[in-house]
């Protein structure tokens, strides 16, 4: 059985080939060239000014941003999402979805000090929920999952998807070394209410007006754009060598070019 990242005349690509080729991609164009180390460096820079204690290390930045990569269209293989993906509709919301299974994931596996803990979750969370659009109101969230999916109450990942896709993740953990492993997702039923209310919730939690993590939230922020630069060019890379026919987008090839990269 495949899992199917995108089912469309003009695009087929399974969901192992679209994170393994951007695993790739990730690994040769930011991994190799000690992108992760220099993101570590402005970390530890802002972390000592802000007088914050943080313990991560470059192996942690390579793992945030391969778990990242690994689970931002994880929401696509959820009903009702994947069944649009069948019929060649897409599946509006993935982002929102993806977050949610990887909070769930990430907080049943991860055993770190609380403040550490929900650094590293909350900034994978956000840069897999703003790898398709900009941070949108609850209320528009709420609009457009009605719009399309209806009265639909739950999302549900299936046994059979979720062990497929935790298959692809041993394959990326081969691909770019890991020191420490990538947890394995199991069969959930979230509740929509409840994937709402974490994100209401952690938008109040990191940029509410009185937020008593201010100081804390530079590093977030830090963190949420230099994990989703990588995500965002493997993510149009993987699917632009998967259209019909094999066309970068302009920006994507722009890019490439200016870094003197030969695809």
């Amino acid at each position: 059985m495949e899992l199917w990242a995108f089912k469309h005349p003009m695009r087929t690509e399974k969901m192992s080939d679209h994170i393994l080729d951007g695993i790739k991609f990730i690994k040769k164009y930011y991994i190799s060239i000690g992108y992760h180390e220099r993101l570590l460096k402005k970390i530890n820079k802002l972390s000592k000014k802000l007088h914050i204690n943080l313990s991560l290390t470059p192996d942690d930045l390579v793992w945030m941003i391969t778990v990242a990569y690994s689970f931002h269209d994880i929401g696509k293989i959820a009903s009702p999402l994947y069944e649009r993906i069948l019929t060649g509709r897409g599946a509006p919301l993935h982002e929102l979805f993806s977050s949610a299974i990887l909070s769930i994931t990430m907080n049943l596996h991860l055993t770190l000090k609380n403040q550490e803990k929900t650094l590293i979750i909350d900034s994978i969370y956000f840069a897999i929920l703003l790898h398709h659009s900009a941070m949108r109101q609850l209320e528009d969230f709420k609009h457009i999952f009605k719009e399309i999916y209806g009265d639909a109450y739950y999302i549900y990942l299936p046994h059979n998807r979720a062990l497929i896709f935790n298959q692809i993740i041993e394959k990326v953990s081969s691909i770019v070394n890991l020191s420490r492993t990538i947890p394995y997702v199991r069969k959930m039923k979230i509740p929509v209410a409840n994937i709402f209310r974490e994100y209401e919730n952690k938008i109040a939690y990191w940029f509410g007006g009185y937020t008593p993590n201010k100081l804390l939230r530079y590093i977030l922020e830090t963190l949420v754009l230099s994990i989703l630069h990588p995500l965002i060019m493997a993510d149009n890379y993987a699917a632009s060598i998967h259209s019909q026919n094999k066309i970068f987008p302009s920006w994507l090839e722009e890019y490439i070019n200016s870094m003197n990269i030969l695809v």
